[in-house]
């Protein structure tokens, strides 16, 4: 028997653009996101992250760039990382949640096809 997710914030499956960047690397790492949450997201790369490290995340939400510090929570090799976002601020946090929620009410999986169906065109994308 499954049990089910239960989840602090709604996530939606979606590809955005991600840079991470570990205080001990003087180069970024690129991601993509396959999902994505208010409160963290999975992160695929093939050079993923120890858990417990922590890094400084870029998101790119069509134009508009959101920050967070965050912590691997999860490892799976040469696939992605689950990534918990720890510090945000308010404003990046807001714009994130919004972006979700148009998102899941637009039934979009991507920038550009959000960018498509948006009936908020001067929005975040």
């Amino acid at each position: 028997m499954a049990w089910p997710v239960e989840r602090k914030y709604p996530r939606v499956n979606v590809a955005l653009q991600a840079e991470l960047r570990c205080p001990a690397e003087n180069f970024p790492l690129r991601a993509q996101t396959a999902d994505i949450s208010a409160g963290g997201g999975y992160f695929e790369m093939l050079q993923t992250l120890d858990t417990k490290s922590h890094m400084d995340v870029t998101l790119w939400l069509g134009d508009v760039k959101v920050r967070a510090w965050a912590e691997v929570v999860t490892d799976n090799s040469h696939v992605g990382n689950g990534i918990k976002f720890v510090r945000m601020s308010e404003k990046d946090r807001r714009t994130l949640t919004e972006f979700i929620e148009r998102m899941q009410k637009e039934n979009c999986t991507s920038i550009e096809r959000a960018r498509r169906c948006s009936t908020h065109r001067n929005s975040i994308f």
